[in-house]
């Protein structure tokens, strides 16, 4: 198994993700540090993250927590 974050719904890795190519190249990052550093559903505990397609299929899941929803997170408040 690999040790890159990977959507929590789909399974890409970050690398397989058209959006994070620019911004990890602005910071002079790899696609998957950039997840882990920057992506705001990415959970540390489960190296899970939810892209941006998964994440408004979801409905946009929120937390009332300070920390924000991440992946792996119960889903209770959404858009829907």
């Amino acid at each position: 198994m690999s040790d890159s974050p990977h959507c929590m719904r789909c399974g890409k890795t970050p690398s397989k993700i058209a959006e994070y190519a620019f911004p990890a190249k602005d910071f002079g990052i790899s696609r998957d540090e950039y997840v882990r550093r920057e992506e705001g559903t990415y959970n540390p505990d489960n190296n899970l993250f939810a892209c941006t397609d998964c994440y408004t299929e979801l409905g946009c899941p929120s937390s009332p927590t300070r920390r924000g929803w991440r992946a792996g997170d119960p889903i209770v408040g959404t858009l829907r």
